[in-house]
């Protein structure tokens, strides 16, 4: 005799939760792995799919649907770590050339008097004269 699943309309609900949640689990993992690998250096990445090409040597073949998903999602990382990174230099470049053009306007000529005041002065200097 065969087990009868869902006898128990309690339990298939529980089941049914567990089975909801593990895939959630599963997502959230996912999201967490792809968010640290986005994260590393190029250069870190790179050496990491060296160690992946050597272990697939010395599988000799075994697993090879497992070692050609990671090796795309780490390539993929590599080239976005590529383009962060030579964006980074870029915003850094222009950072430091906008840091050389507010240097030379900190040492320009004191800005003219404001009106109001040089009006109150004269007025000051005309009611001592008198």
């Amino acid at each position: 005799m065969g087990r009868k699943k869902d006898l128990n309309p309690m339990e298939a609900y529980r089941r049914k939760q567990k089975k909801a949640q593990i895939a959630k689990n599963k997502k959230k993992r996912a999201e967490a792995k792809e968010k640290a690998l986005n994260k590393r250096k190029p250069d870190w990445i790179r050496n990491e799919i060296q160690k992946l090409n050597q272990r697939e040597k010395q599988d000799h073949g075994k697993n090879e649907e497992k070692y050609k998903n990671r090796r795309t999602k780490l390539m993929d990382a590599y080239d976005k770590a590529v383009r962060i990174q030579k964006v980074r230099e870029r915003t850094a470049q222009k950072n430091t050339s906008n840091n050389d053009t507010s240097n030379n306007n900190e040492h320009s000529p004191t800005p003219p008097p404001i009106e109001g005041l040089i009006n109150a002065t004269k007025s000051n200097t005309n009611n001592s004269q008198s």
